[in-house]
């Protein structure tokens, strides 16, 4: 390659050349001089200014929590298995779909009635399909006066109850959506007591009463955890932060059987397979509490999981 000084007697030379034709004179070239850059394309990685950067920061930002969001009724891999990672706010469906499929989960929130409201009666309740899609919410009214809302908990108002179907409608609705069908939630005995009904126990999935999600005590009794704590070490979902959503909480719970629903079921058919033997021999199985199966129909409906 020639050097500088070859490129500067080369140019002189055609300079010489110019003034002879009457041309004006090419400028000679500085020895520190460099070629000006064409501005560079941000798009193509060049430099930026700042309006640019901050424009791609807020679009990165809006993209990550739009995929956070997609991401939160999904997760329950091994980061949200051992409580890793931020949670990913409350549960959302995985489908618009309104089928009445063959499992549901309910929530309900009640209310506080007598004496210091020490009873509870049903004020609300919430169930959804497999998919985590609303069939029904709807408020109750309940028979007796209300004498404690338990609004910081329950999020029942007077307001919500003054218009709100009496209690044997409500019952009535939520009957034809159970009849026949596979229910799962979390305490189902408190719900399932303050709508005056009772379920099938094989056609029950309760998450306090799951053994894998129980507390062993020092005493060598179990106690159920909170779906709280659940909702958050299992799937990274945040619920129950002050007033409570039957939603959210039917989810939660419909999300950890869908996690756990093959080691789960599988349990029951053993347990059922083991107290068929013991009362074929006449003598009691010791077996761990679950709650029935699907059975067949069940396992045919291309049930949504999170593994």
């Amino acid at each position: 390659m020639a050097g500088w000084g070859g490129v500067k007697k080369k140019q002189e030379e055609a300079g010489e050349k110019l003034r002879g034709g009457k041309t004006a004179p090419a400028p000679k070239l500085r020895a520190d001089a460099t070629p000006k850059a064409a501005p560079l394309d941000p798009r193509r990685g060049g430099s930026v200014g700042s309006n640019w950067v901050q424009m791609r920061a807020q679009v990165s930002q809006k993209r990550d929590r739009v995929k956070g969001r997609v991401r939160a009724g999904q997760r329950g891999g091994d980061a949200q298995e051992s409580g890793g990672g931020a949670l990913g706010g409350a549960p959302q469906a995985l489908s618009e779909s309104r089928e009445l499929t063959r499992t549901v989960a309910m929530d309900c929130e009640m209310v506080g009635v007598g004496s210091g409201g020490q009873k509870s009666v049903l004020a609300r309740v919430c169930i959804i399909n497999n998919y985590g899609s609303v069939l029904l919410d709807e408020f109750c009214r309940p028979a007796e006066r209300v004498t404690d809302f338990r609004t910081e908990v329950s999020g029942i108002r007077p307001a919500d109850l003054k218009e709100a179907p009496s209690f044997d409608v409500v019952q009535e609705k939520v009957r034809e959506l159970l009849r026949g069908r596979t229910l799962v939630g979390h305490a189902l005995s408190n719900d399932l007591r303050a709508l005056q009904m009772k379920h099938p126990k094989q056609n029950v999935r309760d998450t306090a009463r799951y053994t894998p999600f129980r507390v062993a005590l020092p005493s060598g009794r179990v106690r159920p955890r909170a779906l709280r704590e659940l909702a958050a070490e299992q799937l990274g979902l945040e619920i129950q932060h002050g007033e409570h959503s039957p939603l959210d909480d039917a989810r939660a719970a419909l999300y950890l059987y869908h996690k756990h629903r093959q080691r789960w079921e599988t349990s029951v058919i053993e347990s059922r397979e083991g107290k068929g033997r013991g009362a074929s021999s006449g003598k009691g199985c010791a077996t761990h509490p679950v709650h029935g199966s699907l059975g067949s129909a069940g396992y045919a409906e291309g049930m949504v999981t999170l593994e």
